[in-house]
C-alpha cells in the first residue's frame, strides 16, 4: 500500500512540476510552451510556436520510470510468437494469468524453481536455457534503436519527444536532453543480463536503462507482470 500511494503522490508531483515546467522553458527558450494532457503520449509539454516536444522527469534519485509495457504488446509490436525471444519473455517476466495465482510450477514441472522465483510467477535467468537468453539478447541489440524510439522517444504509436527535461527533486538541478544526442550512446552501447534483471550500458559502461518485471501491485495481472524500463541519467 505505501508504494501505491508512494507512486500516486510522485504522480502528483510529477504533473505539478510540468506546469512549473512550462514558465521554466518559456523564460529559457521564448516561445509557448503547453502542457500536453492526453493519454498514450510521451509529450508532456510541447512549444506551441515551435517544433520542440519535451518528456519531463522530475526525479528523486539519478533514475526513474520511462516506460511499462505488458510482455503481451511488446511480443505483438516486435512479431516475437512462436520464437525463443517469447519463451525468455514469458519465463523471465512471468505469467499473468486470470485467476491471479502463481502458475509458474505447474508450466516448468522441470525446473528446480527457487521460492522467489515461485513467489513472483516467473523463471530467473539462472533457469532459463543458454540458447532462449542469447536469442533474446541478440533480439535486444539488434533492435536497440527500435526499442529506445518506444521507451523515450514515442512509445507504440504516439507523438515523437525530441527533448527530455530532468529535473532532480533534491537539487533543484536541470538538464535538458536533447534525445538524438543519445542515439550514438545507443549504437554503440548494448543490453546485458543479470539473473533478474536486463541492463543497458554504454561504451563507457555507463547504465543508461534497467529493464525488470515490474513486480508490484495486484498479483498476477498483466501490470505486475509488466516490462518496466528505466532511465539513468549522469
Amino acid at each position: 500500500m505505501n508504494s501505491i500511494l508512494a507512486g500516486k503522490k510522485a504522480k502528483s508531483d510529477g504533473h505539478k512540476y510540468e506546469e512549473i515546467c512550462v514558465d521554466l522553458l518559456n523564460e529559457r527558450y521564448g516561445g509557448d510552451h503547453q502542457t500536453d494532457g492526453r493519454p498514450q503520449t510521451k509529450v508532456d509539454v510541447y512549444d506551441n510556436e515551435g517544433t520542440n516536444k519535451y518528456s519531463v522527469k522530475n526525479v528523486s534519485k539519478n533514475h526513474t520510470q520511462v516506460a511499462l509495457l505488458s510482455s503481451k504488446k511488446f511480443i505483438d509490436h516486435f512479431d516475437l510468437r512462436d520464437s525463443n525471444c517469447e519463451s525468455f519473455i514469458n519465463m523471465f517476466f512471468g505469467y499473468p494469468n486470470k485467476e491471479l495465482i502463481s502458475i509458474v510450477e505447474s508450466i516448468h514441472q522441470n525446473l528446480s524453481l527457487s521460492d522467489a522465483e515461485i513467489r513472483q510467477n516467473r523463471v530467473y535467468r539462472d533457469n532459463i536455457s543458454n540458447d532462449i537468453i542469447d536469442s533474446f539478447l541478440l533480439f535486444m541489440n539488434s533492435y536497440k534503436l527500435e526499442i529506445f524510439d518506444i521507451i523515450v522517444r514515442r512509445g507504440f504509436n504516439g507523438d515523437s519527444v525530441n527533448r527530455i527535461v530532468w529535473r532532480n527533486k533534491i537539487t533543484n538541478n536541470v538538464d535538458i536532453i536533447n534525445v538524438d544526442s543519445l542515439v550514438s550512446l545507443i549504437e554503440n552501447g548494448s543490453w546485458k543480463i543479470n539473473n533478474t534483471t536486463l541492463e543497458f550500458r554504454t561504451s563507457d559502461n555507463f547504465k543508461l536503462f534497467h529493464l525488470q518485471m515490474k513486480g508490484s501491485g495486484k498479483k498476477y495481472n498483466s501490470g505486475y507482470h509488466g516490462m518496466m524500463f528505466h532511465m539513468y541519467w549522469r
